[in-house]
Order: structure tokens, then sequence, then C-alpha cells
């Protein structure tokens, strides 16, 4: 008997009871409606129609018991009355609206179509249809398999989106999955398995005493057993409440709790971590202010004034010869170091910038004579570079327009001056000039041939370093790194330095005069014409002092700093941990993960519940299993999980006759514990409904979902085949 039938008999004793009124009903799919002038249930108002269902679901024992006295054709079917009453109020587990999805391989074969489907709590829908339909597809786009694309339409598990969801937050959300063909997952066993997807989905309680009662009552053991004393106790007892240590124990404050009551938790080890990593950074920087030093700074008037100045310099200068220049030294004090070469070292260049050895030696055979030698002399051999100026200067003739171009002077084209010139400390000066410097009448003169530096005298140069006074670590040096490059002409540079005498004094005791400076530089061309100069090409570092004294001294932190920088890190660190773990316990509400002897306590009534032995959770998960263990494994992990919306796909294939009735027994008991879970099962096969009562049956073809009806559906097709529901669809 279908529907219509059992809302036709209930219409009289519903009109008998309310103020609805006599009539014949019919059903259309899972809606009522009434024949006649009366509209149907869907354009009746909310109201209206609630309180017509309320009314024939009272009377919906009334009517069974009429059952026995009616023709066979019209016996009443409580269980599809009741079916209907239910799905009045039950909500929506599953809502799939005009779904179509695609494979992602090569092909992108579309395989769903506008699929439709809605399934209630509580209700058992099968899916049947030839091969090649789509049921499976169906069940692994619901999943989020990666091999299927959904590209139209929406589904729903109660309200949350699962086509916004990856595949694990789907199964969180209680979507579970009975595969056809169960995997195997070796070296993992069914308990460790089962244990971390129930963990990974459970809800969170703070309630630390659950864990402990939990624990003992898994191993048959009263909670009172932690309270027990272990042998030798009442000594200590007694020792500790005697006398002194007694006196002693009133001043502990530090509350113990017993281990018992203690509770380990995912979020207590996270904060934990955290707190470490945070507070190890906190503690590297601790120690490394405690190794830093700290410079505190005074000014004195500066007494030193019979110390002399050492200044250490290292110039470059790339397009000037050694015997070309001179270095002098000339303070206000009078004193004039002349061709400074004392403690300077004066290294010739070659052309790629490298200390070359000097100047080579080359022999001609003839000699190599310019064409104004063989005017102005008598032939004869230049054999080095020097000999070449010596006999152009002989004459009195320039000679610096062919030392570019003769072989002999080719080894030696720059100059690096390197070393150390000590001077009084007083004003003065430290220049690097063009020509050979000499004392004439009390003054330091410097000799050259003009008509040398007709094309112009080059000093571009490099300064990489100067010092005045000892080298301290980390003392800033503004002359360091300059680099000049001189345009045509004869260019003179000056460099103003003001020195600040320092004197640092180390955390050792030990004392470094060194001088810091501030400098300006100024830049001319003194090459007024050809054969004029109105300076002296070169470079001048001209320095004075200040009459203050910059005394910089080291200072240590006591050990006692940290200690108790330590402590406050500790401390304050654990301390802020511990507010931060409770607040957000109070938001995440965590429970604590099950621990075997917790879990091995729950999974044993499920394996009771589906009649399966204790010892398959020690074996390894789906390893060597038969086909009918596999699929009674998969109902263990239903039972367990407890999921909102379970789909089997084809849990039926492959299995025997015994193997069918125990998964179909199986999923009955797993009903029976939660009737409001809701299941999708993916069959081929009439007999396997026999034993798993299907609320609806789905016939699907193409991608679609051709004709949906109740059992009586599923007998038809294994008459009949899908034939006729075929040409019905056309």
């Amino acid at each position: 008997m279908d529907a219509m039938e059992v809302a036709t008999m209930a219409a009289p004793l519903v009109s008998s009871t309310s103020s609805v009124h006599p009539g014949r009903w019919r059903s259309r799919g899972t809606t009522l409606a009434r024949s006649g002038p009366a509209t149907s249930f869907g354009q009746r108002s909310a109201e209206s129609a609630s309180s017509t269902w309320h009314t024939g679901c009272l009377a919906s024992t009334a009517i069974v018991g009429l059952a026995a006295s009616r023709p066979t054709r019209r016996r009443l079917q409580s269980r599809q009355l009741r079916q209907t009453c239910r799905a009045a109020d039950s909500p929506v587990v599953l809502e799939v609206k005009e779904v179509e999805a695609k494979s992602t391989d090569e092909d992108e074969k579309q395989i769903l179509k506008g699929l439709n489907l809605t399934i209630r709590a509580g209700e058992v829908h099968a899916v049947m249809g030839p091969n090649g339909s789509g049921k499976s597809t169906l069940a692994k786009v619901l999943i989020g398999d990666s091999a299927y694309e959904v590209t139209k339409g929406s589904a729903k598990l109660g309200e949350t989106d699962l086509l916004e969801m990856e595949p694990h937050e789907r199964a969180l959300e209680g979507l579970f999955l009975a595969f056809q063909s169960p995997p195997a997952v070796g070296g993992v066993s069914n308990l460790d398995f089962l244990r971390a997807a129930y963990n990974a989905q459970r809800p969170h309680l703070h309630t630390s005493s659950i864990l402990v009662v939990s624990i003992f009552a898994a191993v048959r053991m009263s909670s009172g057993i932690r309270r027990r004393k272990v042998p030798g106790s009442e000594a200590d007892e007694g020792l500790a409440k005697s006398g002194a240590l007694e006196t002693l124990r009133k001043f502990d404050v530090y509350n113990k709790v017993h281990e018992d009551y203690m509770q380990k938790r995912q979020l207590g080890g996270a904060v934990t971590l955290v707190t470490c990593a945070i507070l190890a950074m906190l503690v590297y920087c601790e120690v490394c202010e405690f190794f830093s030093v700290e410079v505190l700074h005074s000014i004195t008037v500066d007494t030193n004034i019979d110390r002399k100045l050492p200044i250490s310099l290292d110039i470059t200068f790339p397009h000037l010869r050694c015997s070309e220049v001179s270095v002098d030294t000339v303070d206000s004090a009078g004193d004039t170091q002349v061709d400074a070469h004392g403690g300077l070292d004066m290294l010739n260049l070659d052309a790629a910038g490298k200390i070359s050895a000097g100047e080579q030696c080359f022999l001609f055979k003839p000699c190599a004579w310019t064409a104004v030698l063989v005017r102005k002399l008598k032939p004869r051999c230049c054999n080095s570079c020097q000999e070449l100026k010596d006999a152009y200067n002989d004459k009195g003739l320039p000679y610096f327009h062919v030392l570019d171009t003769a072989m002999q002077c080719k080894s030696s084209i720059g100059c690096r001056i390197k070393g150390k010139v000590v001077v009084n400390k007083v004003s003065g000066n430290i220049h690097v000039a063009l020509g050979k410097s000499v004392r004439r009448d009390g003054k330091l003169v410097h000799e050259f041939n003009i008509e040398d530096i007709g094309d112009g005298f080059n000093t571009s140069h490099h300064i990489h370093s100067i010092t005045f006074g000892e080298y301290v670590y980390g003392l800033q040096s503004p002359l360091e790194g300059i680099r000049k490059i001189a345009g045509a002409g004869s260019w003179m540079y000056h460099y103003y330095v003001k020195l600040v005498p320092t004197v640092y004094i180390s955390r050792w005791g030990t004392t470094t005069y060194t001088n810091q400076y501030s400098v300006t530089d100024s830049a001319r061309n003194v090459q007024v014409r050809e054969g004029e100069l109105s300076g002296l090409p070169g470079v001048f570092l001209v320095y004075d002092f200040s009459p203050f004294l910059m005394q910089q001294t080291e200072q240590v932190k006591p050990w006692s700093y940290v200690f108790t920088s330590m402590c406050a890190i500790v401390g304050g660190a654990f301390s802020v941990a511990t507010l931060v773990e409770m607040a957000l316990s109070g938001v995440a509400r965590e429970e604590p993960e099950l621990d075997v002897i917790e879990f091995y306590g729950l999974v044993t009534q499920k394996l009771q519940d589906l009649k399966i032995n204790p010892d398959f959770l020690n074996r390894n998960v789906n390893e060597g299993f038969s086909g009918g263990e596999r699929k009674r494994n998969e109902m263990l992990q239903m039972a367990v999980l407890q999921p909102k919306l379970a789909i089997l796909d084809e849990i039926d294939s492959g299995l025997d006759i015994d193997a069918l009735k125990d998964v179909a027994e199986a999923i009955r008991s797993v009903r029976e514990q939660d009737p409001n879970r809701a299941m999708l099962v993916v069959t081929h096969f009439e007999r396997f409904l026999r034993y798993v009562e299907a609320d609806h049956v789905h016939v699907m073809y193409q991608g679609r979902i051709l004709k949906s009806g109740g059992k009586e559906l599923a007998d038809k097709l294994d008459e009949e085949g899908y034939d006729w529901v075929l040409k019905e669809a056309k």
C-alpha cells in the first residue's frame, strides 16, 4: 500500500477530529494534495498545513488498528505513515540542487547533469541504476574527491556549503563515506586508526575528573584507588608530622596537585611550545645585552699637549708614478718632514692596479731613441724609465707626454702610499704633491719642470683609510673610502680635518689614545693656462685640534643583573602563557584526547553491538581482510564516528549472502543507536534492500535521477529491469 492509500483512508478520521473538509487525498512525491476544489498543501498557509499534518499523525494509531479488517491491497503500512509524519518535521541533512560535475582527467567527461536530491534526518535513501549512470560519482563528489570538479549547482550539509570545504573538513562536519573497495593501511592498527579519527572530531569539554574515572572504569578499578596509601606512606606521614618538619610544612606556599587530576591537552602543549620559543628568544637577547658594553661619555680639557700624533694613511694614486710626487709634513711649530719616507712605503702599481716589482730595464738594439732626442742629443740608450726622464731633463725637455707610450715606463704607472708618520700634537698638514721637495732658505720648495705638466697632472686618488692616533675597533673614519676623479688640468684637493682628542678606557682597564674627527673638503683646478699654475697640484690634509678631550669608558653589567632579569623573564613568560592558555581554553572548550585505555572502553560497546570480535582492533587496517571483514570494519568506523550523513558506496559489492546479512544487521544496529542518522546507499541489487529498509529509492541514469519511489520501486526494478523507467523518462 502506498502513501496515497494511507492518506485516503486517514481522511475520514481526520475530518472527524478536525475542521479539515472530507475528501480524497493523493500523494505527489513527498507532498500530499487533496483532490477537489481545495488547494494543495504547497499553497496552504504555513499554519493550516501544520495543523493538518499534526491531526493526521494523531490519527495514525486508530488507522493502524483498522488494517486487519481491510482488504490486502488497502492494508495500511504503519511504517510509511510514520515516515510521512516524520518528514514534515525532520531537518534537512543533505540538499543537492542542480549539481553538474565532470572528471578532471584529459577527457573532462560530464557525468552529473543537473542532479537534485534532498535527504532528511533519519532517512535512508537508496540510489540504483545501470552501470555508468553516475552513482559512485555522486558519492565521490559529495566527499570532495579531486578526480571530479563541480561546475554548477550547490550541495549543503545542513547549513554548511560542502563545495567550499576540503575533504577533511567535510568529514569533520559529519560526512562519512564507506568505500566500495576499502584500502588497506599497513602498520596502523584499527584501534589507533579509529582513535585518531575520533579524537580529531571530538567536541571539547573541560572536566578533568572524567578522564580519571573513565580510565579506572576501563580497567575495572575504582577511582578511589588513586587516594589509597602505598606501603610505607604511613611512616613517611608520621615523620612529616613530627616536630620541625611539620612546622616547616606549614610554610609551603606551593600547592601540589595530585597527578591523577593533572590534565595534559593539545592546546596547552601548543601554548607551552610557543612560550618556550619566545622564552628562548628573550633569554638570548638578555644574554647578548649582558655581554654588550655600555659606553659612558665625559668631556674634559685636553692637557696632553706633549704627546705625539701618529697619522696612518693608505692612499692610491692610479695615474701618478711614485717618482713624480713627494710626501711632506708641515706643522705650526715649524717642524717640517721633507719627502717623509721613514715610516711610509711608496709602492709602484701597474696598469691593472697591482703592485709591480719596480721599473724594468730593456736593452734595445738599436736603441729606442725618440725623434726629439735624435735631433737634440747625441744618440744613447735609455734602458729604464728613469734614464729616459733624465735624458729629457738634461736638455730641459718635457717628458710627461712620452711616459704613457714609452716601453720603459709601462711597468709602473701608479703609486700607493701606505704607512705611518709621527707629527707634533699641533695644527699642520700632510700633503702629497708634484715634484721633488727640498728645503731652501728655511722654506719647503717643490722642484719640477712646468713644461712637464703641459697636458695636466692627474691627481685622481682613492683614500683607503686614514686614522689620527691609535686604531680603535668601531671608530668611524669619515675619509675612509673617499674616491676623487680629477678632470682635465691639474687639480689641488684640500681636506680640512677637525680632530677631537679621545681616550678609550676598556672594561679591562687598558687606555687607548686616539682622535675622532670631522672633515670638509674642497677642490680646484690650479692650471690657469698652459705653462702657468695658481697653486701646487696634489692632495693636502690640513688638520687642527679641539681643546677638549672626549673620554669614553666601557662599563659592564654585574652578574646580579643577569639573575634578576632571568627571574623576571621566566616568571613573567609563564604567567602570561597561563593567562593566554586559560583565555584560549575558554574559547575553544577543549576536551583532552582519549588515550588508548579510554578509547578501548568506548569502542568495546560498539564491538558488542556489531557482534565483532575484540581482537579485530589489534589487526592492521584492512590488511589481510576478507571482503566481508572490510565492510564490517566500515560499519564499525561509522558506529564510532557517528556521522550526520553516511554514504555507503556499493557496500554490498562482493559479499556472499551471510556477509550481506551481517553488514545489513550492522547498518540496522547503527540506525537504532541514532534514529536521526541519515544514510545514502548506492547499490545495484534489490536483495540488499530486503535487509536494509530504504525510505526512498531513486533510479539514476546519465547523471540524473529519473524516478523516485519507495520499496515497491526496487521490487519492480528487480522484476522488470530498468528499461521501463527509461521509456517513461522519454
